[in-house]
C-alpha cells in the first residue's frame, strides 16, 4: 500500500468523523479491556466553520464534534478555526493550509461565496480539501460531502402529518438552494404519502416540489397561514 493510498484512507477516515457520523470499529470489542490510551498519528485533521459558531446546535457543531472524535479515537492531531462572516473563509482557509494540515473541512454551502473553496484549493495543490454540502469544479484535491437530504425530511413529513390535529403542516427552508429544496421536498412527499395511506387529506404549506415555489417566491405562503 502506497502512502498515498494511506493517506487517502485516513482522509476518508476523518470525513465520516467531521461529518458527525457514527465511527466503527473504534471501540473495544465487548468484555475487551480498553486501551489507556490512543495512538498518536502525525496526521492531522482542520475544520473551517461557516458562518455562525462550533457551537449552533446544527450542522457547524456536529462537524466539530466529528474533529473533535476524531482526536480521540483515531489520535490525529486536529486544529480549526471559526467564521464570523463569509469574509473570513478565505482567510481562515488559507490559515489551516499554512498549520500544516493533512485536510481542511469546509462546513457549508456558503463557502461557494466568491468561489472562495475552488480558488482556494487551486491556489494550494499540495493540500487536500472536504466540502460538506459542496460540490468538485474540477479541483483534484477536493472532496465534496453531499447527503440525500429528502430521506430524512420524508420521515419528518410522515411524522408531522400523523401528529397534526388540523392536517395542516408547513416546512419552511432559510436559502433556496439544492441542499435546502431537497429537504422540503422530502418533507412534502412524506406528508402526502400519510394522505395516500391513510385516505385522510393532508395540506402542506411552504412549498411545492411540483412547481418549486413556496415561502422563497411566495412571502403569503408562511406557518402564519395556519
Amino acid at each position: 500500500m502506497t502512502v498515498i493510498t494511506m493517506k487517502r484512507g485516513l482522509v476518508m477516515a476523518a470525513a465520516l468523523a467531521s461529518a458527525g457520523l457514527v465511527l466503527s470499529g473504534c471501540a473495544s470489542a465487548p468484555g475487551a479491556a480498553s486501551s489507556s490510551a490512543v495512538a498518536q498519528s502525525d496526521f492531522k485533521a482542520c475544520a473551517v466553520s461557516d458562518e455562525g459558531s462550533w457551537n449552533d446546535k446544527s450542522f457547524n457543531e456536529a462537524a466539530h464534534d466529528g474533529l473533535e472524535k476524531a482526536g480521540a479515537e483515531l489520535g490525529v492531531q486536529t486544529a480549526d478555526a471559526e467564521s464570523h462572516s463569509t469574509e473570513d473563509f478565505e482567510p481562515n482557509l488559507t490559515q489551516m493550509v499554512a498549520a500544516g494540515c493533512d485536510v481542511t473541512f469546509a462546513v457549508g454551502f456558503n463557502f461557494s461565496v466568491n468561489d472562495t473553496h475552488s480558488n482556494v484549493a487551486n491556489a494550494n495543490p499540495n493540500s487536500n480539501f472536504v466540502w460538506v454540502d459542496g460540490w468538485n469544479s474540477g479541483e483534484t484535491n477536493l472532496k465534496p460531502i453531499t447527503y440525500d437530504m429528502a430521506q430524512s425530511s420524508y420521515l419528518a413529513g410522515y411524522l408531522a402529518a400523523s401528529y397534526s390535529t388540523t392536517k395542516v403542516v408547513g416546512t419552511y427552508g432559510g436559502q433556496n438552494i439544492p441542499a435546502v429544496t431537497s429537504f422540503m421536498d422530502g418533507f412534502y412527499y412524506g406528508a402526502k404519502a400519510y394522505e395516500e395511506e391513510t385516505g385522510t387529506p393532508v395540506k402542506v404549506l411552504g412549498w411545492d416540489p411540483k412547481t418549486k415555489t413556496g415561502t422563497f417566491t411566495d412571502p403569503e405562503l408562511t406557518f402564519g397561514d395556519t
